[in-house]
C-alpha cells in the first residue's frame, strides 16, 4: 500500500469511515544527533569517578606506608639510643649497627628497610647522633657526648626501596610518591637486672612455688603488653627496687616489695647488635678452633681449651670439668648435666649453637664467671637467636649455681627451678622467664656495664 510521505511513521485508524493518523513517538527517546554527546558525557564521568577512586586508593597506600615507616623509625631509634652512651668509637658503630639491624627486621614495599650508616653524621642522613635541647624542643647533631639519636626511614629516590609506586597516579601525571618519617629519642638511665623481652606473651615472666628474687639494688622489667605480662603466684616474692611492665601485672598481695609500675616504656634488647643474625653467628663459629676435632665433645672430667665442640658437653655422676679462659660454643644437644657433675671456669662465655640447649638437673653445679673485657664482656651464657623452643636454658635441682655475668636467651625460654639453696646469677635477659621451686635467686647485676641498660624515650 502506498502511504503518503506525510503519514509515514504513523498509524492510520479508521473510525466511522473516517481516517485519522497518529504519529508514533521515537523509541530511543533521544535524537540521533545527541547520542554521541551522551556517550561522551558518560565516558568523562566514568573517568572522573575512576580517577577519584584511584586517588583515594593511592592516598590510602601513602598513609599506610607513612604509618609503617613511622613505626620502623620509632623502633630503630629506641633500640639505637640505648647504645649511644656506651659507644666508644667516634663513629658510634654500635648505635648505627643496632639501627640497621632493627630496620632490616621490618619490610616496607616488599623489601627490608635499609637504613644507611652515615658515619659522617650528616644532618640529612638516616642515622644521626646528637643532643636534644629541651628548651627549644629540637635535635642538634653532634659527636661530642651525645644523648639522642635521630632516625629517618625513607621510601624516596636514593633509598634502597625507592619511592612508593602509585597504582592510579599516572592518570594525573604522578607515578610515584616520596615518603619519609623521622623519629628522635633520648637516652635515660635504668637498672633492670632482669629484662624479659617478649612484647606479647601472657606471663612472659612467671614466678610460682615459693620462688624469691633478691635484687635489692636493681629492678625487673617485662616488655610484654599483655594484661598479665608478669604473673606472681603461689607465694612467689620479688624483693627489688621495683617491677615494671609494659602491659599489666597479675600479682599476689605483698609479692613485690618495691614499686610496681604498669604501662612502662618498652626497652629494646641492649645486646641486639651482638651476632645479630645467622650469617654473623656462623662466621664467628667458623673462626673458632676445634680442640677435639670435627666431632668433638666434652664428656669426661678434665681441663679443656676454648673453641667449638660440635657434639656439645655431657656430664654425669661426679664428672668435673674446668674450662680455660676464652670463648666456647657447644653444638649437638648443647650442655647436658646430671647427677653431681660440676662445670667451672672464669673469664669465659659459653655459646649455645642453633638447635642446642642448656639442661642442668639433679645436683649438678655451675660455677662460672664471664670475662670483664672484650666484645662479650659480662655475658656467661649466650644462646642462638633461632633457639625459640621452651626450655632453651633450663637449670633445675639442688646443685650450686654461681654465675658471675648474664644469662642471655634472646629468643627462647629460661627456666630456673631450685630446690632450696640460694642461687646467684649476675643478670638475666630472656625472651620469657619462668622461676619456681623453693630457691632464692640473687641477681646482683655484677659485671653489668656502668649505667646499663638504658631506656629510650621518644621526643619527636
Amino acid at each position: 500500500m502506498n502511504v503518503p510521505r506525510s503519514l509515514r511513521g504513523s498509524h492510520v485508524v479508521k473510525n466511522g469511515g473516517k481516517s485519522h493518523s497518529v504519529r508514533c513517538a521515537r523509541l530511543s527517546g533521544v535524537p540521533r544527533n545527541q547520542r554521541g554527546f551522551v556517550l561522551l558525557t558518560v565516558l568523562i564521568v566514568a573517568t572522573v569517578v575512576i580517577g577519584f577512586a584511584g586517588l583515594a586508593i593511592d592516598t590510602g597506600r601513602v598513609r599506610l606506608a607513612s604509618s609503617e615507616l613511622q613505626a620502623i623509625a620509632d623502633a630503630a631509634v629506641l633500640g639505637a639510643v640505648l647504645n649511644v652512651k656506651e659507644d666508644v668509637d667516634v663513629t658510634f658503630p654500635l648505635t648505627r649497627a643496632t639501627a640497621v639491624a632493627i630496620g632490616r627486621r621490618h619490610s616496607i614495599a616488599g623489601k627490608p628497610l635499609e637504613l644507611y650508616w652515615n658515619a659522617s653524621n650528616d644532618v640529612q642522613g638516616d642515622i644521626v647522633v646528637g643532643r636534644w635541647n629541651d628548651e627549644t624542643r629540637s635535635f642538634e647533631p653532634t659527636l661530642l657526648d651525645p644523648d639522642a639519636v635521630k632516625i629517618t626511614a625513607r621510601l624516596t629516590t636514593g633509598s634502597d626501596a625507592g619511592p612508593l609506586p602509585l597504582m592510579f597516579g599516572k592518570m594525573f601525571g604522578v607515578q610515584k610518591s616520596e615518603v619519609s618519617r623521622t623519629a628522635v629519642a633520648i637516652t635515660s638511665r635504668t637498672d633492670p637486672h632482669i629484662l624479659v623481652l617478649d612484647p606479647y606473651e601472657s606471663s612472659a615472666l612467671k614466678m610460682s612455688g615459693g620462688a624469691t628474687v633478691d635484687s635489692e639494688d636493681g629492678s625487673i622489667h617485662v616488655n610484654s603488653n599483655s594484661s598479665c605480662g608478669a604473673t606472681l603466684s603461689g607465694g612467689a616474692i620479688v624483693d627489688a627496687d621495683g617491677l615494671s611492665t609494659v602491659g599489666n601485672a597479675c600479682l599476689g598481695d605483698g609479692s613485690v616489695t618495691g614499686t610496681v609500675k604498669e604501662g612502662a616504656k618498652y626497652i629494646e634488647d641492649p645486646l641486639l647488635a651482638l651476632l645479630p643474625d645467622a650469617p654473623a653467628w656462623n662466621a664467628f663459629k667458623a673462626s673458632m678452633p676445634r680442640p677435639a676435632g670435627p666431632a668433638g665433645m666434652i664428656k669426661k672430667s678434665g681441663t679443656f681449651e676454648p673453641g667449638y665442640y660440635p657434639r656439645g658437653l655431657q656430664l654425669v655422676s661426679y664428672d668435673r670439668v674446668t674450662l680455660r679462659e676464652g670463648e666456647y660454643m657447644f653444638g649437638g644437644k648443647g650442655i647436658t648435666m646430671t647427677g653431681h657433675a660440676t662445670l667451672q671456669g672464669e673469664n669465659i662465655t659459653l655459646f649455645i649453637d642453633e638447635g642446642a640447649s642448656v639442661s642442668v638437673t639433679g645436683s649438678a653445679n655451675l660455677l662460672l664467671k664471664a670475662a670483664e673485657e672484650g666484645p662479650y664482656a659480662g655475658i656467661t651464657i649466650f644462646t642462638h637467636r633461632e633457639n625459640v623452643k621452651s626450655g632453651t636454658c633450663k637449670i633445675t635441682g639442688g646443685g650450686k649455681v654461681d654465675i658471675g655475668g648474664i644469662i642471655y636467651v634472646p629468643s627462647g625460654e629460661t627456666v630456673l627451678s631450685g630446690s632450696g639453696e640460694s642461687w646467684q646469677i649476675g643478670g638475666l635477659i630472656s625472651d620469657t622467664l619462668t622461676l619456681s621451686g623453693q630457691s632464692t635467686y640473687i641477681i646482683p647485676g655484677d659485671l653489668l656495664p656502668a649505667d646499663w641498660p638504658r631506656t629510650g624515650t621518644l621526643v619527636h
